[in-house]
């Protein structure tokens, strides 16, 4: 499939849910191809000592790069403690070799059993460094 670069029939990409995994396992062998240059700034609110916004990004065992933006509600200290802590988690988890969709229902998990009201933005891009496929 990859050296005559065919696509596979429809019906089988219907009934294959782990397609990308097939294809990532047949590339591992692969060169990273794909390098990234990317920057991150932030901007508290007027008075506040801290933005409740925060980026990570780290590299995966795998050569994927995943960026994430949390945006804890509301601003300063507490939305800052927020963020901070669901980019450490997802970057822990997915280090440890979590998928996305489980590393998001521990997040939420994690949230709905906070004895305070937490509500939290998340965004994520994860780019193939030997696809370019984000």
């Amino acid at each position: 499939m990859r050296e005559n670069d065919l696509r596979p029939p429809r019906e089988f990409l219907d009934r294959c849910q782990r397609f990308p995994q097939v294809i990532s396992a047949l590339r591992a062998d692969e060169e990273t191809v794909y390098g990234l240059r990317y920057a991150k700034a932030f901007a508290q609110k007027e008075g506040e000592l801290f933005c409740g916004d925060t980026a990570g990004s780290f590299r995966t065992a795998d050569d994927r790069y995943v960026f994430t933006i949390t945006d804890g509600m509301g601003s300063g200290t507490k939305a800052a403690r927020q963020s901070v802590k669901a980019v450490r988690v997802m970057e822990n988890l997915s280090k440890n070799g979590l998928e996305q969709e489980d590393i998001f229902k521990v997040i939420n998990r994690n949230l709905l059993s906070s004895p305070d009201e937490t509500v939290l933005g998340v965004d994520v891009a994860t780019v193939d460094l030997k696809s370019g496929v984000c």
